[in-house]
C-alpha cells in the first residue's frame, strides 16, 4: 500500500513539474516569436522652449527624490498620478479625441508642473489611463529611459473595454517592467519580487502577480481586482496612439474569447480593424 502511495505521489510530482516547465517554455517562446515588439518607440521632439523648460523642471524635481533608475521610474509614476485626476469628462475627452499628441503633451506637462508647484489650491488636469501613461513616458524620456504604451482588453463586458499602462525598460534591472500610473502601481512577480513584463502579465499565471503601491500590496488593497479578473487575454503595443498604423495586437486564446459578439454585433476583430487600425490580430495559444 505504501509503495502505491509513493508511486502516485511521484506521478503527481512529474505531472506538476511538466506543467510548470511547459508554462515556462511557452512564455519564452512567446517572447522569442514576438521579439520585434520589444523595441521601444520614440516620439519626435517638440521644439517649444517653454515645454522643454517645464520638462527640465520636472526632471529636477524627480531627480532630487531618486537615487536609482528604479526610483526614477517610481517617482515619475507618482508625479503623474499625484498631480492629475482620473476624471472622464469634457476636459479629458478633449485631450483624448480632439487634441494632437504634441499639443496634449505640452499642455499636460505644464498642468502637472503647475499642480506640483501650486499645492492643493491648483485645479489638477483631468485625465484617463492612456493620457497619464503618455505623460509618464515623456518624463522618463528626459532621463534616457525607454518605454512604450500598452493597452490590455477585456471580453467580460457587453462592450469592449481597455486599459492603458506603460511598459518601461529599466536600465537597472535590464528588463521590461509594467508600471501603471493610473492606479499608481507596478505588478510584482511573487517568486522573485521583480516587476513583471507585459508578456507575463497576459500569458503568465495571475496567481504569481501582486500589485504594489508603495508599501501597499494586493489586488484588493490597490483596487485593481478587475484588471486581474477581467483584463487577462489581449494586449496591444502602441506606436504612438491607439489608432496609429503598425500597432501590434496579441490575443491569448486561452483567456480571451475571440468569437464573442459584443454590443451592436461588433466582434473584436471588427473592432480592431475599425477603431485601432489593426486589420490582423495575432492569436497565441
Amino acid at each position: 500500500m505504501r509503495s502505491k502511495i509513493i508511486i502516485i505521489l511521484a506521478i503527481l510530482v512529474v505531472i506538476l513539474g511538466a506543467a510548470f516547465l511547459w508554462q515556462t517554455v511557452s512564455l519564452v517562446q512567446v517572447k522569442r516569436n514576438y521579439s520585434n515588439l520589444l523595441s521601444a518607440t520614440d516620439d519626435h521632439q517638440i521644439e517649444n522652449k517653454q515645454y522643454l523648460k517645464n520638462l527640465e523642471r520636472i526632471k529636477s524635481i524627480i531627480a532630487k527624490k531618486a537615487a536609482s533608475p528604479t526610483q526614477i521610474i517610481e517617482q515619475s509614476m507618482d508625479f503623474v498620478h499625484d498631480n492629475s485626476l482620473h476624471v472622464i469628462d469634457k476636459e479629458r475627452n478633449k485631450y483624448l479625441y480632439e487634441t494632437s499628441l504634441d499639443k496634449f503633451l505640452q499642455e499636460g506637462i505644464q498642468a502637472l508642473l503647475t499642480a506640483a508647484q501650486g499645492g492643493s489650491s491648483v485645479k489638477k488636469i483631468h485625465l484617463s489611463c492612456g493620457l497619464r501613461a503618455q505623460l509618464m513616458k515623456k518624463i522618463l524620456s528626459q532621463f534616457g529611459i525607454y518605454s512604450r504604451i500598452i493597452q490590455i482588453f477585456s471580453d467580460k463586458y457587453k462592450v469592449i473595454k481597455g486599459h492603458r499602462l506603460l511598459e518601461v525598460f529599466n536600465p537597472e534591472t535590464k528588463a521590461w517592467e509594467v508600471w501603471d500610473p493610473d492606479y499608481r502601481v507596478t505588478y510584482i512577480n511573487r517568486n522573485n519580487g521583480r516587476p513583471v513584463d507585459s508578456i507575463f502579465f497576459i500569458f503568465g499565471d495571475k496567481k504569481e502577480i501582486i500589485p504594489k503601491n508603495g508599501e501597499i500590496m494586493g489586488w484588493e488593497e490597490t483596487k485593481t481586482t478587475h484588471l486581474r479578473d477581467d483584463f487577462a487575454g489581449a494586449i496591444m503595443f502602441e506606436k504612438k496612439r491607439a489608432t496609429s498604423p503598425g500597432n501590434l495586437l496579441l490575443v491569448n486564446r486561452n483567456q480571451f474569447d475571440i468569437r464573442k459578439v459584443f454590443s451592436g454585433g461588433l466582434t473584436f476583430k471588427k473592432f480592431a480593424a475599425t477603431y485601432l487600425n489593426i486589420p490582423r490580430i495575432i492569436l497565441v495559444q
